[in-house]
């Protein structure tokens, strides 16, 4: 056993002095330490003893003594849980002064799987086959983990080599953006300092510079891989929070636009969109700090002078039940007739709109966040009559610039209710017949206008209401404070009470229990500071989205009063 002393260099922890720690040194200090260190030791045998029948046998081979069994032997231990995956070594330290970074990297080298130790990757086809990427693949896959902005040298994308070798000036394939990117020049990174190097090689990670369209989670091929493979990113729950973000003056547009745009790059869990009807750019993203982090990252790190809104939740819209059909439908037609400039637009869309699924009919009552909309053209051949009274235009089909302007018409009306102008969501749009009446007045600009009013026509005469987001909360707290905090989830954040161990053993550790619930997350709002409160700072929670929920009419009056003011 060692003892590692940071003291040489108490301020950025670069020095470290490991001096052997035996018993009976004179020191009373050293004498508690070795105590300690002693029954760690029985208790880290112990423990793996559990989970590694290697260790069982060095164990024994021991006669049973735990401080005779050679640390290489438990290092190969650890190893082997690390990599089975039944346990995670776990490391002091202080970040604050920089102790305990060596060994977090020795423990790194040492315990840590390497790319020849671990299953090739899969990746997407263009046809949705699954395709491993082994590690001896000539062809280049990478994926961008990472991209961060750097005042001196521009975005840097940091990317992970699975397969091939990527150079430096190489041209590269981007299958997620279908884009073009040269890399201009590979650094190899070591914290703040960097190293430019010719090439980065499978199994290694590297930032690359020049790349203009990359973002993170997106997948990089040779130019001339025509595999079009796609890695798998990071799976991103849709935002729940949203504030409106305004330059400060006219001259502040333009560096707005490319601040959130970097932002969006550098961090896709951050949306950014447009009301057209109050004229205000919304940023929306995953909790409170992930906005107010946003927020300073735009006039810290971009240097844009802007003013930030209240945070605010992002709600959804659907139709009500009760307003559809027998079919449990609801049927429009619109004619969309107007003449601007000196030139006429006239085009008529027959659709429905009904919902996806019943939320009554459900288990929970929810509806999955990834749950969103889907859009149907059933459109039928046209027949154009003649003006002078000759022969009727037959067309067979509808063009692609038709059926993309009325695709791209529905999407623009679900994206808008007509309730608070949140996005709608759960609906199924069925385009069944549309009608031309010339080649010159049924544009695509005028099929794309039909559609979304005939949407927002069709969802208004449903009538909408409101979807909150619904959150998955666990809470770990001491055992006496479980009644306050139950009583608190229970009652003030009307929330439904799911177990209160997480069913194992995990809730019973250090004397705590784990409290899981689903609560609305206007009622988790500030809710660490209340937990601290109840627990005497000694409760922690975590949250997730769980899906979306109807609210109550009372409940949807109030927010709708809130947010418009009257």
């Amino acid at each position: 056993m060692e003892e590692l002393d940071w003291k040489r260099e108490p301020v950025n922890g670069g020095i470290v002095t490991r001096t052997p720690l035996v018993q009976g040194q004179g020191n009373p200090n050293k004498t508690k330490l070795h105590a300690e260190a002693v029954q760690a030791r029985v208790a880290l045998v112990e423990a793996l003893s559990e989970i590694d029948e290697g260790i069982v046998d060095v164990f024994l081979e021991h006669d049973g003594d735990h401080m005779r069994v050679p640390a290489e032997d438990l290092r190969s231990a650890l190893r082997r849980v690390t990599l089975n995956g039944k346990g995670v070594p776990v490391l002091c330290g202080a970040s604050f002064r920089n102790i305990g970074v060596q060994p977090v990297l020795d423990a790194v080298v040492d315990y840590l799987p390497s790319p020849t130790e671990r299953q090739p990757p899969e990746a997407v086809a263009p046809d949705g086959s699954a395709v491993h990427v082994p590690l001896d693949d000539k062809n280049l896959c990478a994926l961008a983990f990472k991209v961060m902005h750097d005042k001196q040298r521009g975005p840097l994308v940091y990317v992970r080599v699975y397969s091939g070798t990527l150079d430096a000036r190489a041209v590269l394939h981007n299958p997620t953006r279908n884009a073009k990117e040269r890399a201009t020049k590979v650094l190899e990174m070591y914290a703040d300092d960097f190293e430019e190097i010719p090439q980065v090689t499978a199994g290694n990670i590297a930032a690359i510079v020049g790349l203009r369209e990359t973002c993170t989670g997106d997948t990089l091929l040779g130019s001339k891989d025509r595999r079009h493979l796609q890695l798998h990113p990071v799976d991103i729950p849709p935002p729940v929070f949203v504030r409106s973000c305004e330059p400060a003056s006219s001259a502040d547009e333009r560096a707005l636009e490319e601040g959130l745009r970097a932002l969006i790059r550098e961090d896709p869990s951050l949306h950014v969109s447009f009301d057209e009807e109050t004229g205000q750019t919304l940023l929306s993203g995953m909790g409170e700090l992930h906005l107010e982090i946003a927020a300073e990252r735009l006039k810290e790190t971009h240097k844009v002078d802007c003013k930030m809104g209240k945070v605010l939740i992002s709600y959804r819209e659907t139709i009500k039940t009760d307003g559809l059909d027998e079919e449990g439908k609801v049927t429009e037609t619109l004619l969309y007739e107007r003449e601007a400039f000196g030139k006429r637009m006239k085009a008529e869309v027959s659709l429905t709109v009904e919902p996806l699924s019943n939320l009554e009919e459900s288990e929970d009552g929810l509806l999955s966040p990834g749950r969103g909309n889907e859009i149907v053209l059933r459109i039928r051949p046209q027949v154009i009559p003649a003006e002078d009274g000759g022969e009727p235009t037959v067309i067979p089909a509808a063009s692609k610039d038709i059926e993309k302007a009325i695709r791209a018409g529905i999407e623009g009306a679900l994206g808008r209710g007509p309730l608070m102008a949140f996005p709608l969501t759960n609906l199924r749009v069925t385009c069944t017949d549309i009608k031309m009446f010339s080649t010159e007045w049924s544009t695509p600009a005028a099929f794309r206008i039909a559609a979304q009013k005939g949407v927002q026509a069709a969802v208004t005469r449903a009538g909408s209401q409101l979807l909150e987001p619904v959150m998955e909360v666990a809470v770990r707290v001491p055992e006496k404070y479980v009644g306050s905090v139950v009583k608190d989830l229970s009652g003030t954040r009307r929330g439904h009470i799911h177990s209160l161990d997480g069913g194992g053993e995990e809730g019973h550790e250090y004397g705590t229990r784990l409290v899981d619930a689903h609560a609305p997350l206007e009622n988790l709002v500030g809710y660490s500071t209340v937990l601290r409160g109840l627990t005497a700072g000694t409760g922690d929670f975590t949250m997730v989205l769980r899906g979306y929920g109807v609210m109550q009419p009372d409940r949807e009056e109030a927010v709708v009063q809130e947010m418009r003011g009257y």
